[in-house]
């Protein structure tokens, strides 16, 4: 029975959903509204709702939306085995806005994707001057 209990409490519930889908859709209202319902977000599924809807957000380059992630508790650097973080989520897709904000809030400059690319790497790749600058003036291993 324990088991069954444990792997029910590790299941996202139907709040922690709605979140990442409102991050994805990029729906900053909605987003707000979810995250100022009761309880607070401080169970470990909850962090990974926040982790996802940050990814999400990043990836769409949606700035104001991460600052509300981030100040929300979602973490900067988290993220699982397999997943890609923020940052070179941002980078892939050219958000020098989101990519200096995650930057400024401690993400690491080093971080990688599923094929082992830096965010700098993937930058250079696809021609984001800016983001490559910003990159590089967060101290990203040029070598890594």
């Amino acid at each position: 029975m324990a088991s069954q209990a444990s792997v029910a409490s590790s299941q996202p519930d139907p709040r922690q959903l709605r979140l990442i889908a409102a991050s994805a859709q990029a729906n900053e209202a909605r987003v707000c509204d979810i995250l100022a319902e009761d309880p607070p977000w401080t169970s470990s599924t909850d962090h990974d709702a926040l982790r996802q809807a940050l990814q999400k957000a990043a990836a769409r380059g949606k700035l104001s939306l991460v600052r509300i992630l981030l100040d929300h508790g979602a973490e900067v650097n988290s993220r699982r085995e397999n997943e890609v973080p923020a940052l070179v989520k941002a980078a892939e897709g050219g958000h020098a806005d989101v990519v200096a904000e995650l930057l400024k809030r401690g993400a690491d400059p080093d971080g990688r994707n599923r094929n082992g690319q830096t965010a700098l790497f993937s930058a250079c790749l696809k021609g984001y001057n800016k983001v490559v600058e910003i990159l590089l003036e967060g101290h990203a291993n040029v070598e890594a």
